[in-house]
């Protein structure tokens, strides 16, 4: 028998749930930015190792994210500088996810025109 329940991210304890929802978002602005920099210059193999680490972050991040919203009016009542870090950090995360969406949306262009080539080709012969 398996245990369906989802693992808990974030402590019962107001400020250590602050805490770890600030790392998990460091560390998704610091994937996120590595996997932009890494196609910005080019780097095709450090890139999918990149984008694989970045996919399983996000994973996290949403998962504390959705334990975060649940307890929502709480953080935000919760009288700390982490309150406003976190809100800052949510702010840098937006830019630098903008930023790369803005670098992948050329290679999801060409990725697209490849495949409908390929499409193309193939009921040709």
């Amino acid at each position: 028998m398996s245990d369906d329940t989802p693992q808990k991210h974030l402590s019962d304890n107001t400020e250590e749930a602050l805490k770890r929802m600030i790392q998990i978002t460091e560390l998704t602005i610091d994937s996120t930015q590595k996997e932009t920099d890494a196609v910005a210059m080019n780097k095709g193999a450090e890139f999918a190792q990149l984008s694989s680490h970045k996919q399983d972050v996000n994973e996290l991040y949403r998962q504390a994210s959705e334990e975060f919203m649940v307890r929502k009016d709480e953080f935000l009542s919760y009288s700390s500088p982490l309150t406003k870090q976190l809100v800052d950090l949510q702010s840098e995360l937006k830019k630098t996810v903008d930023a790369n969406l803005q670098v992948l949306k050329p290679l999801a262009t060409s990725d697209a025109r490849e495949a409908q080539k390929a499409a193309n080709q193939s009921e040709a012969e």
